[in-house]
C-alpha cells in the first residue's frame, strides 16, 4: 500500500537518497571515474561517431525459434525421430529471450564439456533418455554459440574509417584494442570489453538511440537498438545528460514495455527450474540430476525475497549468476539511472519489485540496490509492503573509501557502521511519520513494524563472530534494537482527534495486536536446521518478550479505550502461549526434518548445541513472570523435565545422554538467568505496577533451582543423573555473554531465602570434590558463613589425589586460576602450578599461550608470597615468532607487579611512580596504570 504524499517526509526521502548516492554508490562505478585521456581523444577525433557507425555495422548471429525448429526438423529427418519444440520448453531446456532462442547456462556448460572431452579423446556419456534432445542442442550450439563473435567486414570498416578523422585509421583501432583482426583477414572482431566502450558508452548509446528514432522511436526500433547495445557491451550511465527529456522518456517507456513483454521472465510455477537451468553450475551437477522442487512465496515482495533467501541458503551457487536470464539488467540500469525526479521518482522500479509479475527482475533489483543503486533505498519507504526491505538493504551498503580516511580497518568499519546506523534511524523516523497518515491501516503498519523489528532482532542474534568487526556489528545492532523499542514505547500520535482520546495515545498501542500475532507465527514457525543442529529461535523469542513489555506498558483510559486494553491483554496471552509452546517444542522434540543439499528433507534424531549465541541477553525473567500470570510456568517446567530421557546403561559420552545433558543445561541456565534478572532488575517496581506475580515466580524458581542443582551436580547415570555444572572449557568461538552454569548458580545463592542458603551450600559442596568449582564458589560468595562452609570442605580434600584424578590439563589450569585469586586458599596454587608446569615441560615445542598464562600465575604467586627477589628474577617468556621479537605484554605485566610490590610491601612510592609513569607512557589508555599511579602519588603525599 502506497503512503499518501507528504511534502515534509518526501523531501527527507529525497535528501536521504541524494546522500546515499554520494557516499554509498560503488566507488568503481564509471560515475566516479573519468578517463581524461580517452575523453580528450574523443574531442579531438570524434571517436564516438566512429564507434557508433562500427556498432551499426556489426553482424549479430543470434539463433531464433525458426532456426531451432529447423535444427529439430533436420535431426528428425536423419534419425527418424519425432522430437518437438515443446519437448524442450516443457523442461526449460531452451529459453526464449525476445526473438532469440537461448540455451540455458547449465546446458551450455554441459555441451561445452562434451565437445572438450571428445577433442581430448575422453569417453563421453550422454543419458539415454535425453540423447536426442542433447544432440539437437549440440547442433544448435555448434552453429550459434561455438566461436561466437561480433564481426564487421573489412570493407565496412575501411569505409567508416575513410570518412572519419585522418588520425583514426584501422591501425589506431587495433592498437587501442577496439577491434581485432580475424585469421582470414576478411573481417574484424569487435572487442566489447575495451576501455573506449566503457568510458564513451553513454555518448555512443545516445548517438545510437537517435539513429533508431529517439523520441519518435517505435517498439520494433527499440528492440533492434537494445539488442545492438547489449551485444556491443555498452552500459550507459547517464543518458539523460545527452538526450532531450522527451527522448529520454521514450527510451524509459519502451524499456519498461520491452521488459514486461519478456515471457521467460514472467511469474510461473517453474521459476526455480528456470533458475536452476540458468545457473553457472559451479558444482558440476550436469543435466541429469533431478531438479529440486522449490516453491516461492508470491504473497508480497517481502515474503518472496525471504523465500528466495531460504532457497539460496540451500543452493548458494544457483543464484549467484544467471547469465542467460540477466540480460534485463541493462534495461533495469537504463530505467533507474535515467528516471525523472518528478512526479514520483523510481516508481517504475518500485512497481517491478512490488507486483512480482517478473520475479527474477524483482530479486535482482533488490540484490543490486545496495551496491549500484543505493539512492533507491529511501524510496522503498513510500510503500508499506516495501518499507521492511529498505531497512534490510541499508545495512548492506558500503561507505566509499573516499569517505573513510582512517587507515585502520577496524576504526573505519566502526565509523562506517555508525554512519549507516544514523541513516537507519533516520529512515525509521520517516517511516513512523509516514505511518501516522494511515494509522487506521493497522494490519499493514503492524505487519511492517513486526518485520522491521524481526529483521533487526535476527541481526542481533546472528552477528556474533571472532573478529572485531563482528563484535562492532553485534553491539551496534543490539543498541539499535534497544533504541527502537524505547522509541516505540514513548512516541505518541501528533493528532488524535479522530480517535476521541483526551490524551494523544502512543502509536504502538494501535499496532501491537497485529505485531503480536505476526511475531507469534514467526516464533512457532518450525524450520529445519541448516547444519543438523536444532537451534533456538532466539531472535523472535527475544522480540516476543520485548513485545510483552510493550503490551504491559502502563496506560490510562484517557489514552486508550477499555476495548483496546482488552485487545492488548488478549494479544499478551496469545503471545505468551506461543512462546511457551515453542519452548516446549524446542526442549522436547526428538526428531526433526533437515534439509540436505540436493536431496530435499529427511527425518533425523534431534541434536542441540549449548553454544546458543545471545542466550544470556534474552529477558527470561520477564517471560517467567508472564508465564506465571497465564498459569503456564509449571506446565512448561513439568513438560521439559518430564521429557528427560537418559540412557541409564550408557555413560555421559553416549550421544543420547550428551543431548539430554545439553538440553538440561540450557533449561537450568534459563531458570538461573530468569531468577537473577528478577532479583537484580533496577526497575523491579515495574513488575508490581504491571501486576506481575513476582513473589510466586521467585519462590518457584528458587525451589526448582535448588532441587535441580543438587540432583544434577553429580555423575550417577544409573539413576538418570549427570553433572551439568562440570563444563570447564566446553565452549569455543565468540561467546561474549557466556557464563558457566556454576558461576550463575553461585550468584543466585545470594538471593535465596536465609534459611535455604546455608542448607543448600552444605548439601551442594558436601557432594562435590572438584577443587576448581569450590574455589570458584568461595571467590564469588560474599557472606562469611558460606565461605567458611566451602573452605571447610576444601580443607578435607587431598590435593594430590585431586591432581592425579584429572586427565585434562585445562581442569588444572582452571583450578590454578581460581586458587591464585582466592583470599584464603591461594597457597594451593603452588602445588597446582608445579603439576601444570611439569605437564608442559614434557611436551615438545613451545606453547606460547600457556607460557604467558603460567608466567602471570608465577608473578601473582611471588607477589602473594612477598618474595621480591623471586618476582624480579622471573624470566619473561620469549616470543620466538613475534615480528617485534620482545614479549612486550609480559614485560609490562612483570613491571606492573613489581610496582605494586613497591607500593604495598616496600612503601617505595617514588620507585612505583617511576614504573607506572613509564607504563602509562607506553599505554596511555590503560585504566589500571592510571589508577595505580594516582594511588601511589596519593599515598606518597599522605606519607610525607
Amino acid at each position: 500500500m502506497r503512503f499518501p504524499d507528504n511534502y515534509t517526509t518526501d523531501r527527507r526521502i529525497k535528501s536521504l537518497s541524494s546522500r546515499l548516492e554520494t557516499v554509498a554508490k560503488d566507488s568503481h562505478s564509471r560515475t566516479f571515474y573519468v578517463n581524461s585521456a580517452i575523453k580528450s581523444e574523443n574531442l579531438k577525433y570524434n571517436l564516438t561517431g566512429v564507434l557508433s557507425k562500427i556498432i551499426l555495422k556489426l553482424q549479430l548471429t543470434n539463433g531464433t525459434k525458426k532456426d531451432f525448429m529447423q535444427t529439430i526438423e533436420l535431426y528428425n529427418s536423419l534419425h527418424k525421430t519425432k522430437i518437438k519444440y515443446g519437448d524442450f520448453t516443457a523442461i526449460n531446456w531452451i529459453t526464449e529471450s525476445d526473438q532469440e532462442t537461448v540455451i540455458p547456462e547449465r546446458l551450455r556448460n554441459f555441451l561445452f564439456r562434451i565437445g572438450h572431452d571428445r577433442e581430448n579423446g575422453k569417453t563421453v556419456t550422454i543419458p539415454v533418455e535425453s540423447k536426442g534432445l542433447i544432440e539437437i542442442l549440440q547442433l544448435y550450439y555448434n552453429r550459434f554459440y561455438l566461436n561466437r563473435r561480433l564481426l564487421i567486414s573489412s570493407k565496412d570498416l575501411a569505409g567508416i574509417v575513410r570518412k572519419g578523422h585522418p588520425s583514426v585509421k584501422t591501425a589506431f583501432l587495433l592498437e587501442k584494442g577496439i577491434v581485432e583482426k580475424t585469421k582470414d583477414s576478411k573481417s574484424y572482431q569487435w572487442m566489447d570489453s575495451n576501455q573506449y566502450v566503457q568510458h564513451l558508452g553513454s555518448e555512443i548509446a545516445a548517438i545510437l538511440w537517435d539513429e533508431f528514432g529517439g523520441e519518435t522511436s517505435d517498439y520494433e526500433s527499440f528492440r533492434q537498438y537494445y539488442s545492438l547495445i547489449r551485444a556491443a557491451g555498452l552500459w550507459p550511465v547517464d543518458l539523460k545528460n545527452y538526450l532531450t527529456q522527451r527522448s529520454c522518456a521514450s527510451l524509459i517507456n519502451l524499456s519498461i514495455k520491452f521488459l514486461y513483454n519478456q515471457q521467460d521472465l514472467k511469474q510461473s510455477a517453474s521459476e526455480f527450474s528456470k533458475i536452476w537451468m540458468n545457473a553457472a553450475d559451479y558444482m558440476d551437477r550436469g543435466s541429469s540430476l533431478e531438479i529440486p522442487v522449490i516453491a516461492f512465496d508470491y504473497s508480497d515482495a517481502y515474503s518472496f525475497i525471504k523465500s528466495i533467501k531460504s532457497a539460496e541458503f540451500l543452493f548458494p551457487d544457483i543464484f549467484y549468476f544467471q547469465s542467460t536470464r540477466n540480460h534485463f539488467l541493462l534495461l533495469l540500469h537504463i530505467i533507474i539511472e535515467n528516471t525523472p525526479e518528478h512526479p514520483n521518482p523510481h516508481e517504475n522500479v518500485l512497481k517491478l519489485i512490488q507486483n512480482l509479475e517478473l520475479p527474477i527482475v524483482a530479486w535482482n533489483s533488490i540484490e543490486r540496490i545496495p551496491t549500484y543503486y543505493p539512492q533507491l533505498i529511501p524510496f522503498l519507504l513510500t510503500d508499506t509492503d516495501l518499507a521492511p526491505l529498505a531497512f534490510q538493504l541499508i545495512d548492506k551498503i558500503k561507505i566509499n573509501e573516499n569517505f573513510s580516511p582512517d587507515d585502520s580497518n577496524e576504526r573505519n568499519h566502526a565509523q562506517n557502521r555508525e554512519e549507516i546506523n544514523g541513516y537507519w534511524m533516520e529512515m525509521f523516523t520517516v517511516f513512523l511519520e509516514k505511518s501516522e497518515s494511515i494509522s487506521a491501516e493497522k494490519e499493514k503498519i503492524g505487519t511492517a513494524l513486526a518485520r522491521i523489528l524481526g529483521d533487526l532482532a535476527m541481526s542481533v542474534f546472528t552477528s556474533g563472530g571472532r573478529t572485531a568487526n563482528n563484535r562492532t556489528d553485534h553491539m551496534l545492532y543490539r543498541k539499535r534494537l534497544e533504541n527502537v523499542i524505547k522509541k516505540l514505547s514513548t512516541l505518541r500520535l501528533s493528532n488524535s482527534h479522530s480517535y476521541g482520546a483526551a490524551l494523544n495515545p502512543r502509536i504502538i498501542f494501535s499496532y501491537l495486536p497485529v505485531m503480536a500475532e505476526y511475531i507469534s507465527d514467526q516464533i512457532l514457525l518450525s524450520e529445519g536446521p541448516d547444519n543438523g543442529y536444532l537451534r533456538m529461535n532466539s531472535a523472535w523469542t527475544s522480540l516476543g518478550i520485548e513485545m510483552l513489555k510493550l503490551i504491559n506498558l502502563r496506560s490510562s483510559e484517557a489514552e486508550i479505550t477499555k476495548a483496546q486494553r482488552m485487545a492488548l491483554q488478549d494479544s499478551g496471552s496469545m503471545l505468551t502461549g506461543a512462546i511457551k509452546d515453542y519452548l516446549v517444542h524446542y526442549y522436547t522434540v526428538q526428531e526433526i526434518n533437515i534439509a540436505i543439499y540436493d536431496e530435499g528433507k529427511t527425518k533425523v534424531t534431534v541434536s542441540r548445541t549449548e553454544r546458543e549465541f545471545g542466550f544470556e541477553i534474552i529477558d527470561w525473567g520477564y517471560l517467567t513472570l508472564c508465564l506465571e500470570k497465564e498459569t503456564l510456568l509449571e506446565n512448561l517446567d513439568s513438560k521439559i523435565i518430564g521429557s528427560l530421557n537418559f540412557l541409564k546403561k550408557g555413560d555421559k559420552y553416549d550421544r543420547q545422554n550428551k543431548d539430554q545433558s545439553i538440553k538440561l543445561k540450557l533449561y537450568i541456565k534459563l531458570l538461573l538467568l530468569a531468577y537473577l534478572e528478577i532479583n537484580e532488575n533496577e526497575n523491579k517496581n515495574e513488575y508490581d505496577i504491571q501486576g506481575l506475580p513476582v513473589y510466586s515466580v521467585k519462590e518457584k524458581l528458587e525451589k526448582w533451582i535448588i532441587a535441580y542443582a543438587l540432583c544434577y551436580s553429580v555423575e550417577d547415570m544409573l539413576n538418570g543423573r549427570t553433572d551439568i555444572f562440570n563444563e570447564l572449557y566446553s565452549s569455543f568461538g565468540y561467546l561474549p555473554y557466556h557464563i558457566d552454569l556454576a558461576d550463575l548458580l553461585y550468584r543466585c545463592i545470594a538471593y535465596f531465602t536465609i534459611d535455604r542458603q546455608e542448607k543448600f551450600v552444605k548439601d551442594y559442596v558436601g557432594q562435590n570434590s572438584d577443587i576448581s568449582r569450590l574455589l570458584a564458589a568461595i571467590n564469588i560468595f560474599e557472606k562469611k558463613n558460606l565461605q567458611e562452609i566451602v573452605s571447610d570442605r576444601i580443607s578435607k580434600i587431598d590435593v594430590g589425589k585431586y591432581i592425579a584424578s584429572k586427565f585434562m590439563i585445562t581442569d588444572l589450569e582452571y583450578a590454578l586460576r581460581e586458587a591464585i585469586i582466592s583470599e584464603n586458599h591461594w597457597e594451593l596454587a603452588e602445588e597446582l602450578l608445579l603439576k601444570v608446569q611439569s605437564h608442559y615441560k614434557g611436551l615438545k615445542g613451545k606453547y606460547e599461550n600457556s607460557e604467558d598464562f603460567l608466567f602471570e600465575i608465577n608473578l601473582l604467586l611471588a607477589y602473594r608470597q612477598k618474595q621480591y627477589d623471586k618476582l624480579k628474577n622471573l624470566e619473561i617468556p620469549e616470543k620466538k615468532y613475534r615480528i617485534q621479537g620482545e614479549n612486550k605484554k609480559s614485560r609490562n605485566l612483570k613491571n606492573y607487579y613489581i610496582a605494586l610490590f613497591e607500593i604495598n610491601n616496600r612503601k617505595n612510592y617514588d620507585k612505583a611512580i617511576e614504573i607506572f609513569q613509564e607504563l602509562q607512557s607506553d599505554d596511555p589508555k590503560n585504566i589500571r596504570y592510571a589508577f595505580q599511579l594516582y594511588r601511589a602519588q596519593t599515598l606518597k603525599a599522605i606519607d610525607s
